[in-house]
């Protein structure tokens, strides 16, 4: 009996250690999005440009639905404004309207979604005074939209752009957006 009593015992004690060191589990995306980044703001990273990262004030708003052979699709710009006018970045998702109001999942970067709002897609511009007076505009990448409610909109970004001249930058980082129906 005793045997019996400790090889139970040894062996709730190894499925137990098994339990608390083994993590089959996905990884929560949402850990991703660093916990100091406020609601409304964004942080990114670019080893192009000598700060550290970039940061700022972080929105969204819907955009009037457009339609191409009988499919509707919808778009949603986001804006990231700095406090000090160093940059500026805007981003335009498109996708059809499937699932009102539904952005969660992955938008790949889209040259046809260049100003036509109905190729699914992103699309946007990146303007660093840092690097002189030409954009930068999205060539390949993806941005991801982890969790969205009906005022935020969580997401990473990681893209490469690049200008007229031909330099290229790549920028990554995270934001929590939230809804603002006028922009200046």
């Amino acid at each position: 009996m005793k045997i019996f009593m400790r090889t139970t015992k040894n062996m709730f004690w190894l499925f137990l250690s098994m339990v608390f060191i083994s993590n089959t589990a996905p990884i929560d995306k949402m850990l991703l999005v660093d916990n100091y980044v406020e609601i409304g703001s964004y942080n990114f990273n670019s080893e192009d440009i000598s700060a550290d990262s970039i940061e700022g004030c972080a929105v969204f708003k819907s955009m009037p639905p457009a339609y191409n052979a009988n499919q509707k699709y919808s778009s949603t710009e986001l804006i990231f404004k700095p406090s000090d006018n160093s940059h500026g970045v805007r981003l335009v998702l498109t996708k059809v309207d499937k699932e009102k109001g539904n952005w969660v999942g992955s938008y790949e970067v889209s040259q046809e979604a260049l100003g036509i709002y109905t190729k699914e897609g992103v699309f946007g511009f990146v303007d660093i005074n840092e690097l002189g007076e030409l954009p930068f505009y999205t060539e390949k990448g993806a941005v991801e939209i982890i969790r969205m409610n009906g005022s935020q909109v969580y997401g990473l970004i990681d893209f490469s752009l690049r200008n007229f001249k031909g330099k290229i930058i790549n920028v990554s980082g995270h934001f929590i957006a939230k809804k603002e129906n006028i922009i200046d």
